[in-house]
C-alpha cells in the first residue's frame, strides 16, 4: 500500500525563494488546519499569518537566531487558547458537538456524568501540566494538516517549536514585545511556528528509525513486520 505523496516525500524546507506565496495557498493551509481532528471538539487553536518583516525579525530573535525564519515569505504562528479547557467552555463545546450529532438538545446532567465529572475527560481536573500537554497535542494535529496541505499546494514548510514563550520561559522581554505587537490575549499561548515559502532547495528526506524497531504487534517487542 502506497502512502500519499505528501507524506512519503515529506522533508523540512528551510531555504526559500523570494517569490511571494499566493494568498489562496496560505488560505488552503489554514482551511486544512481548521479541519484537523479535535478531541471533544475543543478546537483550541488560533492561526496568525505573519508577513511583516519586523515581526519576522523578532521571531528570529525569539527562536535563538534561526535566520531562515526571517527569510520565509510567510509564517503561521499557531497558538493555543487555554481557556478552551475550562469547564465552562468545555460544556458549551460538548453541547454543540452532541447536539450536532444527535440532532436534539443534550441534558446537562448527561454531560456532567459522561465528561465534566471525569478527570480523564476534563484535563483541567488533572492540573496545568496535563492541560498543557493536551493543548499541545491538539495543536499538533492542526499543524500536521497544515504542512501536508502546504506541500500539496506547492510551497515548502518547516515546523519550529523552539522559541521564547510562556512555556519555555526564555527571552521574556522579547516575548512580551511579541504579545504587544500581535495583541495576544492573556490566555492565548503561541507554541508552534510554521514557515512557508517556495522551496529554493530540495533536501533529501531525513533518515528515519528502522520501522521494524518501532512497530509492535499485540505487545512491546512483538514484531509487526
Amino acid at each position: 500500500m502506497a502512502l500519499i505523496k505528501e507524506i512519503a516525500n515529506w522533508k523540512s524546507v528551510r531555504r526559500y525563494s523570494e517569490e511571494p506565496i499566493p494568498e489562496e495557498k496560505i488560505t488552503a493551509c489554514l482551511e486544512a488546519a481548521h479541519r484537523a481532528p479535535s478531541w471533544e471538539n475543543y478546537q483550541p487553536w488560533h492561526f496568525i499569518v505573519i508577513r511583516d518583516e519586523d515581526v519576522k525579525s523578532l521571531l528570529v530573535e525569539l527562536s535563538g537566531g534561526q535566520r531562515f525564519i526571517g527569510k520565509a515569505p510567510a509564517i503561521i504562528l499557531v497558538a493555543a487558547e487555554m481557556s478552551c479547557f475550562s469547564e465552562a467552555k468545555v460544556r458549551i463545546q460538548l453541547q454543540e458537538l452532541l447536539e450536532a450529532v444527535t440532532g436534539k438538545p443534550v441534558d446537562d446532567d448527561f454531560i456532567n456524568k459522561a465528561f465534566i465529572d471525569r478527570p480523564l475527560m476534563t484535563p483541567v481536573k488533572l492540573g496545568n501540566e496535563i492541560t498543557f500537554a493536551r493543548a499541545l497535542e491538539q495543536l499538533s494535529y492542526a499543524v500536521s494538516f497544515a504542512i501536508l496541505e502546504a506541500v500539496h499546494q506547492g510551497p515548502g514548510a518547516c515546523v519550529v517549536g523552539a522559541f521564547g514563550n510562556k512555556a519555555t520561559k526564555q527571552t521574556p522581554e522579547l516575548y512580551t514585545k511579541l504579545v504587544e505587537i500581535l495583541n495576544l490575549p492573556d490566555d492565548v499561548l503561541p507554541l508552534v511556528m510554521i514557515t512557508l515559502g517556495i522551496p529554493a532547495e530540495n533536501p533529501d528526506p531525513r533518515p528515519r528509525k528502522d520501522i521494524t524497531k518501532i512497530c509492535h504487534r499485540d505487545k512491546f517487542g512483538g514484531p509487526w513486520f
